[in-house]
């Protein structure tokens, strides 16, 4: 049961904002006291930001990963930087040293291990990092 919590959501990339906006709908009339989502990718085409705006979303946390334009800016919507985490991937891959070290995930980069996988899962670490950022207000010493 949600009902008098908090429901927090996390997906890798948002479109339409279709399966997200239904999904906190129907979490909001199970009861949830408040709906904070994080997503990797903010792709946001067509009518994605009047249905986030008029969902019962309380903030949803997006990397610039995708840039969003000034017209789709809400203050629903909070966008976060992944530039200092992607440096830091960058330079530990071209190094040959594991990135999971850095973000704290618990799963260890094997040699010879294909950087593609590990960019992705830098990604998604970004994501619930962008996500904690959102609930407890952009801090630069956090990253």
């Amino acid at each position: 049961s949600v009902e008098g919590k908090v429901a927090i959501m996390f997906d890798d990339m948002v479109t339409t904002g279709g399966s997200i906006t239904g999904a906190a709908a129907k979490l909001k009339e199970c009861g949830a006291k408040e709906i904070y989502v994080a997503i990797t990718h903010g792709v946001f085409c067509g009518k994605a930001i009047e249905k986030i705006k008029e969902s019962p979303i309380t903030t949803l946390g997006v990397t610039d990963s995708i840039p969003l334009a000034p017209e789709k800016a809400t203050p629903q919507i909070k966008v976060l930087s992944v530039a200092p985490l992607l440096a830091e991937a960058i330079k530990r891959i071209h190094h040959d040293h594991a990135i999971c070290g850095h973000y704290k995930s618990g799963i260890r980069r094997e040699p010879h291990v294909g950087s593609v996988r590990n960019t992705r899962l830098a990604l998604h670490v970004i994501t619930v990092r962008a996500y904690l950022l959102c609930l407890h207000g952009y801090r630069r010493d956090h990253f």
